[in-house]
């Protein structure tokens, strides 16, 4: 399986990618690396002590690494991403040198990390985006191994907010950013022989004849094998993902999912008639006038027109036959687009083109219908919301009632 790394200079095509694998695979297994630990636990600490630790620790210390893995229920793997963030500072910036160093042995670059590096205001500004989007029309499960300072960093990441001052408001804010979250480690706990769920990741993956892909200490790499392993644990022992949700190695309170509400929007008018041009949005100079429908209005335009191959304005197809006839009344086939009056009978009719049939099997339409698709796919997605807005008001107090309490 590719490890793709995210760099600044394909972030946005990555991110698109992600964005659209994820409707697919919404089981989002996760790694993070950082530089070290400032402040060590002892085993016996209070639960109290043990959370104080890592909050100093994760305030303290920047990201360098995020490893996101993407599966379905199945098992099935959509794609593993490992995004390298910008900002820290071997040289200022407070680590741990026998941390780095092991990072260095294991393939972390830091002088491409700050140079190519992807800035945490840009990554947090497009992820967060993607996440609310998929949060509105689906359940997205979270996966990881001993997770504690993987979801705080995560926390810290995405809110750009101090941790909240204890393990019961952190236990609630996971719940709200995140919802349904999985701890192989945990989840080990009641595997029979896994030793009680005392031991790290790579010796459970051995346990149940895993393998990795890529380096370990690297959090694509560390991603993937968790995604690997969460499915055959579910497969072997098909109970305990049952006992263990919400459950995290380390803290007792549970995470309890808090349902996220999809945006209220205000569905557009569309009035449909047969070959009707179809009104563009807005362009003054090259900026795009927004308003709250626009994005959708793009869409349906991209999804149920085609511009006019002589005046270039979009066209929208409701008649039966393939004929189109524009306001410049130059008659053009919906299909191919060529002119009409090369169609007919010798082209396959009225209700067909074996000139389109011809071109599209040699994929001369592949890109077009592409986007076609991904603009039908993102109506779907704006239907969903504003059918789900009036449906979902009272949770939407309650999350942000609880969200102003911490």
């Amino acid at each position: 399986m590719k490890i793709r790394g995210v760099w600044a200079y394909n972030f946005h095509q990555e991110l698109s990618q992600f964005d659209h694998c994820l409707h697919r695979f919404p089981v989002i297994s996760f790694d993070t690396e950082f530089p070290g630990f400032l402040r060590d636990t002892p085993r016996d600490a209070l639960e109290d002590q043990r959370y104080e630790d890592v909050k100093f620790n994760v305030e303290s210390l920047k990201l360098l690494q995020l490893g996101f893995t993407l599966s379905d229920a199945n098992g099935n793997i959509g794609g593993t991403w490992e995004f390298h963030l910008s900002g820290f500072n071997e040289k200022s910036d407070p680590h741990v040198i026998a941390s780095i160093s092991l990072l260095k042995r294991n393939g972390l670059d830091f002088a491409r990390l700050g140079q190519f590096g992807i800035s945490v205001a840009e990554f947090v500004f497009g992820f967060l985006r993607v996440l609310r989007i998929h949060r509105g029309l689906h359940d997205l499960t979270w996966v990881c191994f001993h997770g504690l300072y993987d979801l705080a960093y995560l926390l810290k990441l995405l809110t750009q907010k101090p941790l909240p001052d204890s393990v019961v408001m952190f236990a609630k804010a996971l719940g709200v950013v995140f919802g349904i979250i999985y701890d192989i480690k945990f989840m080990a706990r009641y595997c029979k022989g896994f030793f009680g769920g005392e031991i790290g990741l790579a010796r459970v993956a051995k346990l149940l004849d895993v393998e990795r892909s890529g380096e370990a200490h690297q959090a694509g790499s560390d991603s993937l094998l968790t995604a690997a392993v969460f499915s055959k644990m579910n497969a072997t022992f098909r109970s305990v993902a049952g006992m263990s949700q919400g459950c995290l190695y380390g803290i007792s309170p549970t995470i309890v999912r808090y349902w996220q509400p999809a945006p209220v929007v205000v569905a557009p008018v569309i009035v449909r008639r047969p070959c009707f041009p179809v009104a563009a949005p807005r362009v003054y100079g090259a900026r795009l006038i927004h308003s709250p429908i626009l994005p959708t209005y793009v869409h349906m335009i991209v999804a149920n027109s085609k511009p006019c191959p002589k005046c270039k304005r979009p066209i929208e197809k409701t008649k039966g036959a393939m004929t189109c006839t524009p306001p410049c009344k130059f008659e053009f086939c919906w299909l191919c687009p060529g002119a009409w009056s090369d169609h007919g009978e010798r082209t396959g009719g009225f209700y067909a083109c074996n000139l389109y049939e011809a071109a599209n099997k040699k994929g001369v339409y592949d890109e077009t219908e592409r986007r076609r698709e991904m603009a039908k796919h993102s109506q779907e997605r704006y239907t969903h919301y504003y059918e789900c807005s009036a449906r979902n008001q009272l949770s939407r107090q309650k999350v942000l009632a609880d969200w102003h309490q911490m």
